[in-house]
């Protein structure tokens, strides 16, 4: 599990989407995990990227702490191609939210616009029905399941143990099956 950090997003900016995971980090490990474990004041910065090979809507990721800037990854495809293509390029703003530089380097991050454009929302937004707002209290009580075995085992960071037996030990104790 990563470590949470609180919202930095200024005042006049709004959420258009949260939980973003960096694009491509897998590339970038070595730069990623020096980022991570530079601790201190870090923030992220975009940087479009319109002479990329692969993708001309890409936008960079750039980790920024200490005093120097790296490139850890890309905004994902799609929101990236929401982006320019909603004509939200350069008011969008990464609001850094989790780091991880375990077995995976992890960098989550809130991708935030200015509270005025409500009507520029990425294409592939999908409104929250019945099903998706299910599933996303299901994650939530796989994830306190996680934080409750970690607690009550004495367990730090990375386990040994497969997810599935974690929880299958916890819903035991709870006798929740």
């Amino acid at each position: 599990m990563g470590t949470w950090i609180d919202p930095q997003r200024p005042s006049h900016m709004k959420i258009l989407q949260q939980r973003v995971e960096t694009a491509g980090i897998h590339h970038r490990a070595a730069d990623a995990r020096r980022f991570i474990d530079s601790g201190g004041e870090r923030r992220l910065d975009l940087e479009p990227e319109p002479t990329n090979l692969h993708d001309p809507n890409a936008i960079k990721v750039i980790g920024v702490t200490g005093g120097w800037r790296i490139h850890i990854g890309y905004v994902p495809a799609d929101l990236a191609r929401s982006i320019v293509d909603g004509q939200m390029w350069p008011d969008v703003f990464a609001d850094l939210r989790m780091v991880d530089s375990g077995d995976y380097v992890h960098v989550v991050f809130d991708l935030c616009v200015p509270k005025g454009s409500g009507e520029r929302k990425p294409k592939n937004t999908i409104p929250d029905d019945e099903k998706i707002v299910e599933f996303k209290k299901e994650v939530r009580k796989a994830e306190r399941s996680h934080s409750y075995y970690q607690k009550e085992y004495g367990c730090k960071g990375g386990l040994s143990v497969h997810p599935y037996t974690k929880l299958a030990v916890v819903c035991r104790k709870q006798k929740d099956y």
